[in-house]
C-alpha cells in the first residue's frame, strides 16, 4: 500500500501494541456487501442466501434468516428493523425484525442491483433492469417508480425532497414524491459505491480515476481531480482532509 504523501512514522512508544483477534466467525461462503452494528450486534447478509446476527461481545450466531435468493449491497438497519435485497433467481425486498430475523414483509421486485437506501422514510430500490423503486418502509407497497438505467451504487439525498441516482453515463437527480426527473447530467465517470456529503456537495471516485464533487441542487459540477488509478470505494473525510484508495 502506497500513501501520498508518505506518513511520517510513529515511534513504537506512542504507536502501541499491534490489534490481536478476539474471535473468529464464519458467517457463510463470504459477505455480501455492508454490514450494520447496533449495540451489542453486527448485522450482515452472506452469499448463502442468509442474514445474520453476530453478538460483538462472543462471536456467537443470535440467528439467521435464509431469504429467496443470494443477497445484494448487505442490509440496511432503520431502527429495529432490518432491510435486505435479494437478485437472483428472484428478486424480492425484505424487512426483517432485528431481535428474531422475524419477515415483516415482503416485495417482489426485479432482480437489485445496489444497496438499498432510505432517504426522508422512502426505501428506494434500483433494479438491475433499470428501474428505481420507491417503497414504503412500513409494508412494502411501491410508491412510484423510474426507468433510468442500472447503477451500482446506492442512491443518495439530493437536497430536500430528492435523491440522486447514478448509472453508467448519467446522473439523475429524481423526486422524491413521484419519482420525476427534476435534473440530469453527463456522469464524469462510473460511480461504484455511494456518494459522500461534504461541505454542502457531493463527493465520489470513479473508475476513470477522478475524485469529483457535484452541487446535488442541480447536478453542477464543483471541482474534479485525477487520481493514480481507478477509485472503487466511497471517500472518507475528516475535517478539511478526504481520503481515498485507489485500486
Amino acid at each position: 500500500m502506497n500513501f501520498r504523501p508518505p506518513p511520517a512514522p510513529l515511534a513504537a512508544s506512542v504507536a502501541g501494541d499491534a490489534p490481536t483477534p478476539v474471535w473468529t466467525r464464519k458467517a457463510g461462503r463470504r459477505l455480501a456487501g455492508k454490514v450494520e452494528v447496533q449495540g451489542n450486534t453486527l448485522y450482515a447478509g452472506g452469499l448463502d442466501r442468509k442474514v445474520y446476527a453476530i453478538d460483538l461481545a462472543s462471536g456467537d450466531e443470535r440467528w439467521s434468516a435464509r431469504q429467496s435468493g443470494m443477497i445484494v449491497g448487505g442490509v440496511l438497519l432503520v431502527g429495529d428493523t432490518l432491510f435486505v435485497a435479494t437478485s437472483r433467481p428472484d428478486g424480492h425486498v425484505m424487512a426483517l425484525e432485528t431481535a428474531k430475523g422475524k419477515r415483516i414483509w415482503r416485495a417482489s421486485a426485479d432482480p437489485v442491483a445496489a444497496p438499498l437506501a432510505m432517504i426522508e422514510g422512502v426505501l428506494v430500490v434500483q433494479t438491475q433492469r433499470g428501474e428505481v423503486l420507491a417503497l414504503n418502509p412500513h409494508n412494502g407497497k411501491p410508491r412510484w417508480r423510474r426507468r433510468v438505467g442500472t447503477a451500482r451504487g446506492p442512491a443518495v439525498p439530493a437536497g430536500p425532497g430528492a435523491l440522486l441516482v447514478s448509472t453508467t453515463d448519467s446522473l439523475f437527480r429524481l423526486s422524491l414524491t413521484d419519482g420525476s426527473v427534476t435534473h440530469r447530467a453527463v456522469s464524469p465517470g462510473a460511480v461504484l459505491d455511494a456518494w459522500l456529503p461534504y461541505n454542502g456537495a457531493l463527493v465520489a471516485g470513479t473508475s476513470d480515476s477522478q475524485v469529483v464533487a457535484i452541487q446535488p441542487q442541480d447536478l453542477r459540477a464543483a471541482w474534479s481531480l485525477t487520481v493514480d488509478a481507478p477509485v472503487l470505494g466511497r471517500p472518507a473525510a475528516l475535517g478539511d482532509t478526504m481520503f481515498l484508495v485507489t485500486r
